[in-house]
């Protein structure tokens, strides 16, 4: 279930990271392929795409949205997963 936004029946992962010195928790739709793995930021506007090519994703790939935090820290949520 999320709350402020369209429904959707992708995964919905919540990270939570160091953000300037203050934890903040990020939301991600996450979908996966023989590509690799693509999550889209949820609950803020605009939206941010990462795409992480199978051969790097296999052990963590979502390390690479810690990469990003401090961007996408920048854009307000207004909703999250729950």
């Amino acid at each position: 279930m999320r709350r402020g936004a369209a429904p959707t029946t992708e995964d919905c992962q919540s990270i939570t990271t160091d953000v300037f010195g203050t934890d903040e928790t990020f939301d991600w739709i996450t979908t996966q392929d023989s590509k690799g793995f693509t999550f889209v930021s949820y609950g803020r506007t605009p939206a941010m795409m990462v795409q992480v090519p199978a051969i790097l994703g296999t052990n963590q790939p979502t390390a690479a949205l810690l990469d990003v935090a401090n961007a996408v820290a920048k854009i307000e949520a207004t909703s999250s997963c729950i």
